[in-house]
C-alpha cells in the first residue's frame, strides 16, 4: 500500500510540474502578438508618434510645456498633415494585423490660422476620413496655447 501510495505522490507531483512547466511556456501565438506588438510600436514610432505610457508620461508633459509659440500659424495644414500620418500608421497596423492602438490626436495652437494652403472644406475632408477609418479609436483634443482673449 506504501508503494502505491508513494507512486500515486510521485505521478501527481510529475503531472504538476508539467502543468507549471506549460504555465511558464511562451505559445505560438503568445510570442506573435508580442512581436506584432514590439512591429507595431516600431511602426508607429516610426512614423513620427510616440506611445504614451507611465514610463514617458513626464517626458511628454515636458516636451509639450516647452512649446513656444511664435511665427504664423498653418494649423488646417498642420491638422491635415497629422490626420495623414494616423492613417497611414492605421493602414500599416492593419495589414500587419496589429491594430490595438487608440490614437490621441492633440493639436496645440497659438492663434488663428493665419498661414494654411488647405482650405476649410479639405480639413473637413481629413476629419470625415479619420472618423471613417478610426471612429472611436481616436480622439482630438484642440488646445489653445498663449492665447491673448480680449
Amino acid at each position: 500500500l506504501k508503494v502505491k501510495q508513494e507512486q500515486e505522490r510521485e505521478r501527481q507531483l510529475a503531472i504538476q510540474k508539467q502543468r507549471d512547466e506549460q504555465k511558464n511556456e511562451v505559445t505560438e501565438e503568445e510570442l506573435a502578438n508580442l512581436f506584432m506588438g514590439l512591429l507595431s510600436l516600431a511602426v508607429v514610432e516610426e512614423a513620427g508618434f510616440c506611445t504614451a505610457s507611465d514610463d514617458n508620461r513626464i517626458e511628454i508633459i515636458k516636451r509639450l510645456t516647452r512649446v513656444e509659440p511664435k511665427g504664423q500659424t498653418a494649423l488646417r495644414d498642420a491638422v491635415i498633415i497629422g490626420i495623414a500620418h494616423m492613417l497611414k500608421v492605421k493602414q500599416i497596423l492593419v495589414k500587419l494585423g496589429a491594430l490595438k492602438h487608440k490614437f490621441i490626436h492633440i493639436v496645440l495652437t497659438d492663434g488663428d490660422d493665419t498661414a494654411s494652403e488647405e482650405s476649410q472644406d479639405a480639413l473637413k475632408g481629413f476629419f470625415l476620413r479619420l472618423g471613417h477609418e478610426l471612429g472611436d479609436l481616436c480622439t482630438t483634443y484642440f488646445i489653445g496655447v498663449g492665447l491673448d482673449w480680449k
